[in-house]
């Protein structure tokens, strides 16, 4: 009984140990869910660690603590067995010793009826003082079984009841152990949406900045167009060519992609008139700054 005692105290402070770090894990969990709710990205990849090796580390005890509580349930039923063994082994010997009692009460006072001028019939008081003791042994038998019997019920009670709380234990650090991974999972999930999110606002940077520079081709294209038209040539009649107006988009972006594909000089005799009556110097000058323009910007 002391044993069965000292297995179930050693059993509830491994319970209390696990439980107190089950609940660790879950404040980590609450630190986690609060961190990402504030939105600090900085700090949540430790988070994530730490909790993965909480969680491990309780998934272990939670192993550590399955194990024991097997090799300390399979140690009580190897000792209540034994228990069970004794009392049924010490019933049978005090059953039999009761038989034998009764049994040899039962012939002297058969031999005694039988002849009644037998020397021990003449000893009468003797035989009853005897007769009297195997009662009181056999009262005294009767008892001890009683206790030996009430004995193996406490022993069985206290094991069914050892067997509920064993059960109720493992099925709470199965629902904890059930609820951390669910929280780790929800974790996994929220670290991956911040860091889609992280990859949009990165993506949104990137097109921010080819944005801020095709801004810059298309003002050097402008450019390069209104030192192109500002010049103003003759025509073949002696009057003069104009160019005014902004160029769009369009315009900048075909003015981009002759600079980019095409010699400067075969564009240049195809627009300007001034060009091909001889005014070749104005707009060799235009082009050397169109492509000082266009190497000054961002790539």
């Amino acid at each position: 009984m002391k044993k069965s005692h000292d297995t179930d105290n050693a059993k509830a402070k491994a319970n209390t140990d696990v439980r107190s770090e089950t609940e660790a894990l879950q404040k980590v969990l609450v630190t986690t869910s609060a961190a990402d709710a504030n939105g600090s990205c900085g700090s949540y990849d430790p988070e994530i660690e730490q909790l993965r090796t909480a969680l491990e580390v309780a998934e272990i005890r939670y192993q550590e603590q399955q194990t024991r509580m097997t090799i300390e349930t399979g140690g009580l039923y190897e000792t209540l067995e034994s228990v069970r063994a004794e009392c049924a082994r010490e019933l049978c010997e005090l059953r039999l010793e009761l038989k034998n009692k009764n049994d040899a009460l039962m012939e002297a006072m058969a031999g005694a009826a039988a002849d009644p001028h037998r020397p021990d019939a003449m000893q009468q008081p003797e035989l009853e003082a005897k007769l009297m003791r195997s009662i009181t042994d056999a009262a005294e038998l009767k008892a001890c079984l009683m206790d030996k019997e009430n004995a193996l019920q406490s022993l069985a009670e206290e094991n069914e009841a050892l067997k509920a709380g064993a059960g109720r234990a493992e099925a709470e650090l199965r629902r904890k152990y059930e609820a951390a991974v669910a929280e780790l999972e929800l974790a996994k999930a929220a670290e991956q949406d911040v860091r889609m999110r992280l990859g949009l606002v990165t993506d949104e940077a990137d097109r921010s900045s080819l944005r801020v520079q095709s801004d810059q081709w298309r003002k050097a294209a402008e450019a390069a167009a209104a030192a192109l038209g500002g010049g103003g040539g003759k025509d073949g009649n002696g009057g003069t060519v104009e160019r005014t107006g902004s160029l769009g988009p369009e315009y900048g972006s075909s003015i981009g992609g002759k600079l980019m594909s095409s010699p400067f000089s075969d564009d240049v005799d195809e627009e300007s008139p001034k060009r091909r009556n001889g005014g070749g110097g104005g707009g060799g000058g235009v082009l050397r700054r169109m492509s000082g323009l266009w190497k000054k910007s961002p790539k």
